[in-house]
């Protein structure tokens, strides 16, 4: 006899995916087995951690397609669908929440209780498929937090909830996290990312946990990076990207802009898109105020080399070896030099398969594409013409922010750009010896500007001798301080 040939399925049928009736076959005993959990008041056995101070090594596990696969979470604290991330081929899961006494469960693209996993917790997975899915499971080692005397116990308190919600979000948004971090917390301590230590710990400073603001998140996006490359050649090969991918974890992904901006268009036309605009910053070639390329252009490279690449493509590529640093074509015969620019120009299209110019030139598309930002240029005039003693003019937002500066010409000519937000602006004039700038010499505030409308100013004069006789140092009252176009 003849199979019955099967039936096209009829408009407007539901058509169901190879798995989902082993699935619903599976459900019903799943179901039995959870409920008698409930009732009888048993909790899975968490996972213990192990005795000794070392880091535990990951382990491999098996899951299978067409059954319900019971194992431990061995992760860090993250919501319940962080797990699609880390196991792609998961469909469906269970987690026993042991305090509330019932079943989570999170459906991929589907409906999803509010429930979490944390380290212990047992699961249900069910898998797509018809092979078995290896799982390497990476245990977390929560990070040890450590504070100065300064710190106060209600800021002790925001610094552990910061750590664990950051922590948290890069967990549940890449399926990757750092165990064994050291953190450091004082209202003396700077954020630095000191990387790994002897001990196997991976150490870091995070400054004063303020409730408005934290560089952790930033810390640990270098974490993070140092994680994804394995060793500090791949993590520093292309320079601007140590503090750009930083930077990119911390403002673009995780969004610390949040503690001063409503939304993301405010922080980037206030912050970040005055930056691009400076075309006499020569990015990546020549470094800033802090030894490296500008932060922020290389935060938005990096987010341009995302949106090129996407983004599983871009975490694969932190993590591939460059070309070798004992190469003699990245050695100048003459000189010696180390050629970073040559290194980079050869391995950036084996890492991240596009050239570098091809890269550069379509980022620098995007900062053109921006404009021009406004300017302030005029004279500063002065009887003392000692050729010694140099005059540089700075302009800041009354409100803070990053200055803008500039030496004079032999004539006493400046111009600069108003790289910020709309709001007034102080022009100080700062007379210092030759090739010494802040914090030294004599600085007086000459005059303010109100920046609205990408309003250019220009001719703008200052005597320099009158703005010392009316006032000393770099203290100013602003209401009082002339208008730089009335001068």
């Amino acid at each position: 006899m003849r199979d019955t040939p099967s039936l096209p399925a009829r408009a407007g049928a539901r058509c169901y995916p190879p798995w989902h009736h082993a699935f619903r076959a599976s459900l019903a005993a799943a179901f039995v087995l959870m409920m008698v959990y409930t009732i009888t008041g048993f909790a899975p056995a968490a996972a213990q951690e192990p005795a000794d101070s070392e880091a535990p090594e990951p382990t491999v596990t098996e899951l299978h397609p067409g059954v319900w696969n019971q194992t431990n979470w061995v992760g860090p604290e993250m919501a319940l669908v962080g797990i699609f991330k880390v196991i792609p081929e998961v469909q469906l899961a269970y987690a026993w929440n042991a305090e509330e006494g019932f079943w989570d469960f999170a459906m991929r693209d589907g409906f999803t209780s509010d429930g979490g996993v944390k380290p212990g917790t047992h699961l249900f997975l069910w898998v797509a498929g018809t092979e078995p899915v290896e799982w390497e499971r990476k245990p977390f080692t929560p990070p040890l937090l450590v504070f100065d005397d300064t710190v106060s116990d209600e800021l002790r308190a925001l610094a552990r909830e910061r750590v664990t919600d950051v922590i948290a979000f890069f967990a549940e948004r890449y399926g990757l996290w750092v165990s064994r971090l050291r953190v450091e917390y004082g209202s003396t301590k700077g954020c630095v990312f000191a990387g790994p230590q002897p001990d196997g710990t991976i150490q870091l400073t995070a400054g004063a946990p303020f409730s408005h603001d934290s560089c952790f998140p930033h810390e640990y996006g270098h974490a993070l990076h140092f994680m994804l490359a394995g060793d500090l050649v791949r993590f520093g090969w292309v320079v601007w990207m140590i503090e750009g991918v930083a930077n990119y974890f911390g403002s673009e992904v995780w969004g610390d802009w949040r503690f001063h901006h409503e939304d993301y268009e405010s922080y980037y036309t206030h912050e970040v898109a005055p930056v691009l605009r400076d075309h006499t910053n020569p990015w990546p070639d020549t470094v800033d105020y802090v030894g490296e390329p500008n932060r922020v252009i290389s935060q938005r490279a990096v987010a341009h080399l995302v949106d090129t690449l996407g983004e599983r493509v871009f975490l694969e590529a932190l993590g591939k070896q460059p070309p070798s640093f004992s190469d003699q074509r990245f050695v100048d015969t003459d000189t010696g030099e180390f050629l970073w620019r040559r290194l980079i120009e050869l391995g950036f299209e084996d890492v991240f398969g596009i050239t570098y110019d091809s890269f550069l030139s379509s980022f620098e598309d995007i900062r053109r594409s921006l404009g021009d930002n406004p300017t302030i240029s005029g004279k500063v005039s002065r009887q003392n013409n000692d050729p010694s003693i140099e005059i540089t003019v700075k302009i800041s937002h009354s409100q803070g922010g990053w200055p803008s500066y500039q030496l004079l010409s032999r004539n006493g000519t400046f111009a600069l750009q108003v790289l910020g937000s709309p709001g007034t602006y102080v022009v100080h004039v700062h007379e210092h010896e030759e090739g010494v700038l802040w914090p030294h010499g004599t600085r007086v505030a000459a005059c303010k500007i109100v920046q609205e409308g990408g309003r250019n100013f220009s001719n703008i004069t200052i005597d320099l001798d009158e703005i010392k006789r009316l006032r000393t140092g770099s203290t100013y009252d602003l209401p009082l301080l002339a208008a730089c176009e009335d001068l």
